[in-house]
Parts: structure tokens; sequence; C-alpha cells
């Protein structure tokens, strides 16, 4: 089975319309609202006759997920449907989409909406070809993926409401031109510490709980941590990104608390890094003798690598060759995906996209149609690929 390109290119139009339709949604999330999208996905899936089920943990935080075909293997690829706050700096309406020379604008329309509807294209496409494609192809438009997935693909993966051979998340940008076979762990933690509370006029009365943190901040800041090289990705960073302490300049603080983020390479684990955190702690501690302070772990996922020689890394690599003239590099990615949700419910997962790579989050966010369109075709080319390998 060929890809019929012309398709994708016919239907330009009804890209177009899917993305701003998607696009209008309101899904910021919080609070999400996912529901509203999904209405969009459904009326499409039910216009193409397309089967889908939706699932949901909370009501209004919708997840579809379609099928095409049967058996296996059985390829997945999931794009969410929220999105985060518009913030300020637009030329336009965040959540009134406009067309622009080529590009439609919009929040979303990058992350993830545009790729969102390039998929249920090609979902349309492997639909009406269907008594001819092999193995199935799984569809899911997901909820909550700006936040942690604990609406989405978490509670998917672990109530056992999905499964596949692998999956691809359209989620990383690059324009095509990259696979991402991997991304660095996650850790993020809490470091409180505690003092007692007095009027600013009598601090010998109370006991400042930020002066300690700001002790070992400073240690923190100096500590190297680990120099760790991988070819695949850019070195390990540490960000402070908050420190929250105190209720008015007239009161002495008796609570302070930094949020620290630490995305690590593989070959590392989370442990290494908090045991230098807790050695900068009691250091600190040292310093100042009557100050208490207190890690906690907030999240931690683990680092993970795809071989470059697995079959669907090349029969991505070989597609964007043949259909559109790409070769794709091989990367790393510092952020995170669902692909980690996927990995631990044991689908091999790697990120292959359309889209800017800086175009997420930031105020003007757009997407090439053209791109879009190329997106589609070199995808449905990739599932059709993979499904022919037969069980």
């Amino acid at each position: 089975m060929e890809v019929d390109k012309k398709f994708f290119d016919d239907n330009k139009e009804e890209l177009i319309a899917l993305t701003c339709k998607l696009v209008e949604q309101d899904t910021t999330n919080p609070p999400g609202n996912e529901a509203k999208a999904a209405e969009v996905v459904r009326k499409y899936f039910d216009r193409h006759k397309i089967s889908y089920v939706n699932r949901e943990k909370t009501p209004g935080r919708t997840n579809v997920v379609a099928t095409v075909g049967k058996g296996r293997p059985r390829i997945l690829v999931a794009a969410h449907m929220d999105v985060v706050p518009a913030g300020d700096g637009w030329n336009t309406e965040p959540f009134k989409p406009a067309l622009k020379g080529g590009r439609i604008y919009g929040r979303g329309t990058s992350d993830n909406k545009g790729q969102l509807a390039a998929m249920m294209l090609v979902a349309r496409y492997l639909k009406e070809h269907e008594a001819e494609f092999k193995g199935q192809f799984v569809l899911v438009a997901a909820a909550d993926e700006e936040i942690g997935s604990v609406q989405g693909l978490d509670y998917l993966a672990k109530e056992n409401l999905i499964d596949a051979d692998v999956a691809i998340i359209p989620d990383s940008g690059g324009n095509m031109r990259r696979v991402v076979i991997g991304e660095k762990g996650l850790l993020r933690i809490t470091v409180a510490s505690h003092g007692k509370q007095a009027h600013a006029s009598t601090p010998e009365k109370g006991f400042n709980a930020i002066w300690p943190l700001i002790t070992f901040l400073n240690l923190l800041r100096k500590e190297a941590f680990f120099a760790d090289a991988h070819p695949a990705f850019t070195p390990p960073t540490m960000s402070l990104g908050v420190v929250k302490g105190g209720v008015a300049a007239n009161v002495v603080p008796a609570k302070c608390v930094a949020e620290i983020d630490f995305r690590y390479l593989p070959g590392r684990q989370s442990k290494d890094i908090l045991g230098k955190v807790d050695a900068l702690l009691r250091k600190a501690q040292e310093q100042e003798p009557l100050s208490r302070m207190e890690i906690e772990q907030v999240q931690d996922m683990s680092p993970f690598m795809v071989s470059p020689e697995h079959p669907i890394v090349q029969m991505i690599r070989k597609r964007a060759k043949e259909m559109l003239g790409i070769e794709p590099t091989l990367e790393g990615l510092s952020g995170t995906t669902v692909s980690k949700q996927l990995l631990w419910k044991g689908i091999t997962s790697i990120g292959f996209s359309c889209g800017d790579s800086e175009a997420a989050h930031i105020a003007n966010e757009s997407i090439s149609v053209d791109e879009m369109a190329d997106f589609a075709k070199v995808m449905a080319g990739i599932i059709i690929d993979y499904c022919a390998q037969g069980e």
C-alpha cells in the first residue's frame, strides 16, 4: 500500500478548518476543559465513520481514543488537546485563529492542535483505505499533557486503556528534521526551611527561616553536580524556579520554600542528585546551627533512550527522505513528553513532529499549513510501513 500524496495536498482546506476549530476551543490548562476540543474530534470521526471511545478520569477532562484497522502490529500516535495560558504580547486573538502568509496563528496551533488535526486527516485517509491497510492505527487525542498527564496518558496507561507495539509523539517540534530517541530525566524537589514567627521589631524572639535557605541555595549554585556528556543530549541542568517565604515585611518569616528542577542524562539516577543535595543541606545546617530544613521529592521521571537501530526510527528517516528530501537527525530531548508514560507501559515511544521548536508556549504561536500537510503524508507512510511488517 502506497501513500497518495495528492490526497493530503487536496485536503489542506480541511486541515486548516480542523486546526482552527480546535484552536477556537479554549482548553487552557488549568482547568483544561478538553471536552470542548473532544467534541470537535468526535464529530470529525463520526463524519468519516472512524471508531472511537471516550475516556475520562474526571468529567470534562476527555480523552478520545480512535482506531483504524485491526490486529497487529499496532502503532499509536498521541497528540494533546490542552494548552498553556495565552499570556500577553499577541498580535491576534489567541483563541480566534488567523491565517496569514500560509501560517495559522493561535494558542495551541503548534502545541499540539495542528499536529492533532494532521493526524485526524491521516486517520481519515487510512479509514478510506482500510481494506488494504494491515495492522492497526491508534490515535489518542489526550487531555492534561501540559500539567503532568494525570488526566491523560498517565491515566490511560495505568488503567490499561491503551495498548500498542510502538508510539510516535508529535510534540517535539523540529520541523520534521529530528527524531527524538530519548529524553533527559526530570527531578523536581522542594527544600523547606522552618523558623519561628515574631514581630520584626523584636527579631531576636523568632528565627528567620529565609537566611538558612539562602545559605543552602548559595552552596547549591556553586555545586558542579555532574560533568556528564552524551552525544544525543545537551549537558544536564539545574534550575531554581521558585522561592517563597514570609508574609509581610514586619513579620519574621517562619517558613521559606525553594522549588528546584533538575534534568539529568541517561546513565544517572535521581538518587545520585538527591545524595548531593542532601550533603549540601547538611553543610548549610552546620553553618546555620539553629536551622531546620528538609527535602521533598515532588516528581521523578527517569531518562530513556531508544536504539537508533529500532525499526520505527529507521522507517521515519526513510520516509522523510523519500517523500520530503529531509534527513532527520537523532537527538535527545531536554524536556519531557508523554513518551515516558508510554514507556512505563512497555510501549517503545519516540518523538517526531512538524512545527517550529521555539513556537510552543510563546505569544503569536503559529504553524505552517504546508508543513502540516507534509507531516500528514509522511506519517501516513510511516504507519503503513510499520504495520506492513505483519505480526
